[in-house]
């Protein structure tokens, strides 16, 4: 048997919503399987290592059960802690093990945009239809709530400079809810800075081929896969007027101040923690082509793996 290694970092990723975590996380999912992994997502199911099958997590008060269970010996397995649900704190559970919070920031009208498409997307989704998870486990419905989806077929989808007014700074929304930083009115620069000083790697999703690569480098990952969830555009800048579009960001970026703060920062950190890596350039290039070269043989293996589960 091989030996446990509990000093081997805990790598524990806050997925921020349309930040590229959804193909980050398909990089985990199928690098780390079972005991090595938890996946924190409400309503997915999660691998658990003490009855040995799989399972849901409903809040966080069942993660906190969950993992005050968990004997060190299989404490010391775990190699990853990711999801939507994931939430600062976690380390306390594992007082032995080096943990390391990672996260990616997003523009934050580039994130708006994104975060519409998708939403778009699933209030056109049929009602009877389920979404399976990536473990092909148990499968979970949408949470769409049917009211909703009567007034978008009633009065037509919102359109995005609408939406955009009600939909504000839901990165900091978010990181706050999560117990990363207080959620108070008018964070100061100060506060913005404790709160990424928790994290170990910041990336940048604009960034995202380079900076994901660092990272997985780090953590050990040997599959590369194709990117995923990449939203049809309902509402697509391009097609803008030059002067309607920057109007349109003017506002929303006074609406948003504060995620757009946060982001300002975040570029600043990731801009100083690859300044610290001798050749980044070199660097950089070696890793997208291991990543050229792996990426094929990953995907059919996934592709086959999939097709003898339906079997």
């Amino acid at each position: 048997m091989k030996t446990l290694n509990k000093n081997q970092p805990l790598y524990i990723f806050m997925h921020i919503p349309k930040c590229a975590g959804t193909t980050f996380n398909y990089h985990l999912n199928n690098n780390f399987y079972k005991e090595k992994s938890i996946y924190l997502y409400n309503r997915h199911g999660f691998y658990n290592a003490l009855k040995k099958d799989y399972q849901v997590l409903n809040d966080r008060q069942d993660i906190k059960q969950y993992l005050s269970s968990l004997p060190d010996e299989l404490k010391n397995k775990i190699r990853v802690i990711f999801g939507h649900d994931a939430f600062y704190g976690l380390h306390k559970f594992f007082k032995n093990r080096n943990c390391r919070y990672i996260v990616f920031f997003r523009e934050p009208f580039k994130r708006a945009v994104s975060s519409y498409n998708q939403k778009m997307r699933g209030l056109g989704l049929p009602k009877d239809r389920k979404i399976s998870d990536d473990l092909g486990k148990i499968p979970f419905q949408p949470k769409i709530k049917n009211i909703e989806r009567q007034n978008f077929r009633i009065h037509g989808a919102p359109k995005f400079g609408e939406w955009i007014t009600y939909k504000k700074n839901k990165m900091f929304e978010f990181l706050a809810k999560k117990g990363f930083i207080k959620k108070i009115k008018n964070p100061s620069k100060k506060d913005i800075e404790n709160m990424l000083q928790k994290f170990h790697f910041i990336g940048l999703t604009e960034n995202f081929e380079e900076d994901s690569l660092l990272i997985m480098n780090e953590m050990g990952i040997k599959r590369f896969f194709l990117n995923r969830n990449i939203s049809k555009k309902y509402f697509d800048e391009k097609k803008m007027k030059k002067e309607e579009l920057a109007e349109l960001k003017k506002s929303f970026y006074r609406l948003n101040n504060i995620d757009l703060m946060i982001y300002n920062q975040a570029k600043e950190k990731n801009k100083a923690m690859k300044s610290k890596i001798n050749n980044l350039e070199g660097k950089v290039a070696k890793l997208k082509f291991k990543k050229w070269l792996l990426l094929p043989f990953s995907e059919i293996r996934r592709f086959l793996a999939i097709r003898v589960l339906r079997l």
